[in-house]
């Protein structure tokens, strides 16, 4: 009871982060959604954003899923990415999205053979995401 509790927790955190960040995003306040995006991994995910910053893709997925909820810290890991993606697009920063899309990729990736049917939806479009990105 109290791990599904904590998870829907998780859920609602990001729920909220994510809103924050598309609004940014939408007014054009790429920096801020970039904050926005290492506030909600140090908080939903409890991982150091500036640690995750210099992890390359395969050790990245290998840090988030670790442990029995791997496959969903992955995914909401890979989602967080996903916008921060967007957002150095929006900024101009191809080069740095660039790395950002791998990384969010690889995070997707992992996630996805464990995922629930909505959460494989979702991963799909991510994933789409990136690829126009």
């Amino acid at each position: 009871m109290y791990q599904n509790d904590w998870i829907l927790r998780q859920i609602e955190m990001l729920g909220a982060a994510f809103a924050r960040i598309v609004k940014a995003l939408r007014e054009g306040r790429t920096e801020e959604a970039l904050d926005l995006t290492d506030e909600a991994m140090a908080e939903t995910l409890g991982i150091d954003p500036a640690l995750a910053e210099t992890l390359d893709a395969p050790s990245l997925t290998m840090l988030v899923t670790m442990g029995s909820d791997g496959a969903r810290r992955a995914f909401l890991a890979g989602e967080l990415l996903t916008a921060r993606t967007l957002a150095l697009t929006a900024a101009g920063r191809r080069e740095d999205a660039a790395r950002e899309g791998e990384r969010a990729r690889a995070l997707l990736l992992a996630a996805r053979p464990d995922a629930e049917e909505g959460a494989s939806e979702r991963i799909g479009e991510l994933l789409g995401w990136l690829d126009e990105s």
